[in-house]
């Protein structure tokens, strides 16, 4: 018999892939929302260790921070639970244009994992 096993990563589709090519020396530039509360902490600190400026990741009292729950089964069959939390209050009116994009003189990439309405 095993026993049920959890485990906390922390992650998101933009932090990820930000933090697969910032060691490769590229300068990376994360933008989000996390809530006040311990998720929030750990996100935090685990994107200061990877990161100089994550002045563009902020912090909201409107939600919790964003959480997915991954099941898996012993079969491996995966079931996710999820919540955008604070991220939701994210929008355009957030992306400091000036600040984020005008030193992109070779390439710039911008991937959203929510959708803006």
């Amino acid at each position: 018999m095993s026993l049920p096993q959890l485990e906390l990563h922390c992650g998101g589709v933009g932090a990820n892939c930000a933090l697969a090519i910032a060691p490769w020396g590229i300068k990376v530039r994360l933008l989000g929302c996390v809530g006040q509360d311990r998720f929030g902490d750990l996100l935090l600190d685990k994107l200061r260790k990877n990161w100089r400026d994550i002045c563009g990741v902020q912090r909201s009292s409107r939600s919790l921070t964003g959480i997915l729950y991954i099941n898996v089964t012993p079969d491996g069959q995966r079931t996710f639970f999820g919540s955008r939390g604070a991220n939701q209050f994210m929008g355009p009116q957030h992306v400091p244009v000036a600040r984020f994009f005008i030193h992109c003189r070779t390439s710039c990439g911008l991937q959203l994992s929510e959708s803006w309405t």
